[in-house]
């Protein structure tokens, strides 16, 4: 019996030294992966701030020069070319008039394309993300059909940075598959595929307004009105009332509002006191914000009326645009920070007008 149990003692302790030894080795190998790691990163550093130390000055002589790109760039090496796009990467959202476009024709060179296409070929995800976004950055419409042919990928990075090169080439006849295929592509958010829509030229809002007055989709269709918004583009008003008072979205409902409101597009005021009434706070508080905008007085009747039925803070939401919409509200205000019967509105009424006296004064 003595011997079983020291026989089981000896397995149990060789088994946790063995479990120790390859707990260290474990260490060790992920302190030398780390520590290579770090070592070829601060090589690639070292490498890339004496590519700047000799690059930098030349690309400053270039910009004041009348030398050809070709003629400048015939002495980088094609295996720092990565290297030379990372210098002018900065001064292209920095730079403009003559040295934007003729930082921008250095893309353009021979060299560079044939970087850009061979970086295509490879496959890797990396060098396709690289070439996508300098292909949009110089806006050759040549180079469109091979941008889209990437927005058909299921990676989203690529997807994403294709629709947004093509978007800087303002080709908006792919606007289209851009909305299209957007829902295959989880990762890429709302305000990804808004920021995307937003880089085409106000023209390219005929392409959305088209798209708007035929998709179901819902999410499309907020992204697209907040994209309308941001252009203040008016032609959409019928299709964004008709959504504004047959959805019950409230993204939607919401995105109208503030299209509505960028564009003090009056004629939603009867759709909007409908809000007022047994809507969520967040949709109520959205069209207080885009009623005083609209400045209708039967609005301001209206959240007289109905101020007393919402919540803490849309009251104060409301108080606060009954005071910015006209002098008879103002007016209207005082008579309530005085009345003893509704002590909630009369506390905020008082709070609202110290507040904005003391800002004015």
């Amino acid at each position: 019996m003595n011997i079983s149990f020291l026989f089981s003692n000896v397995i149990i302790l060789d088994l946790i030294l063995y479990a120790l030894i390859f707990f260290i080795l474990v260490l060790i190998a992920i302190s030398l992966l780390l520590i290579g790691v770090r070592l070829i990163t601060s090589y690639k550093s070292s490498i890339h701030i004496k590519f700047l130390y000799e690059w930098e000055p030349k690309l400053f002589a270039f910009l004041e020069s009348d030398i050809p790109p070709n003629e400048f760039l015939f002495k980088l090496k094609t295996d720092r070319v990565s290297n030379f796009l990372v210098l002018i990467r900065n001064y292209l959202n920095l730079l403009t008039g003559h040295d934007f476009d003729r930082l921008k024709s250095l893309l353009k060179s021979d060299k560079i394309i044939s970087y850009f296409e061979d970086s295509l070929k490879k496959g890797k995800t990396r060098n396709t993300v690289e070439a996508i976004y300098y292909l949009g950055i110089f806006k050759n419409p040549s180079y469109n059909t091979v941008v889209e042919k990437y927005l058909h990928a299921n990676d989203d990075e690529i997807y994403s940075h294709s629709a947004r090169s093509l978007a800087r080439m303002d080709a908006n006849e792919y606007i289209h598959d851009i909305l299209r295929l957007w829902p295959s592509h989880q990762k890429v958010s709302r305000d990804t595929l808004y920021s995307i829509l937003i880089e085409f030229q106000v023209e390219s809002c005929i392409v959305m307004h088209e798209i708007l007055g035929k998709t179901s989709d819902n999410k499309i269709r907020t992204i697209i009105l907040a994209a309308l918004t941001h252009f203040q583009y008016s032609d959409a008003t019928d299709i964004a009332l008709e959504y504004f008072s047959q959805s019950d979205d409230q993204e939607l409902l919401i995105q109208s509002m503030k299209y509505f409101e960028e564009l003090e597009f009056r004629e939603a005021s009867n759709e909007l006191i409908k809000i007022f009434s047994n809507s969520s706070p967040e949709l109520i508080s959205q069209a207080i914000k885009t009623a005083v905008k609209i400045s209708n007085p039967k609005l301001e009747k209206i959240l007289f009326d109905k101020v007393s039925n919402f919540n803490w803070q849309n009251k104060i939401d409301t108080i606060n645009a009954l005071y910015e919409m006209s002098i008879e509200s103002r007016e209207k205000l005082i008579e309530l920070s005085k009345n003893p019967n509704c002590p909630e509105e009369t506390s905020i009424a008082k709070m609202v007008i110290s507040e904005r006296e003391l800002i004015e004064s």
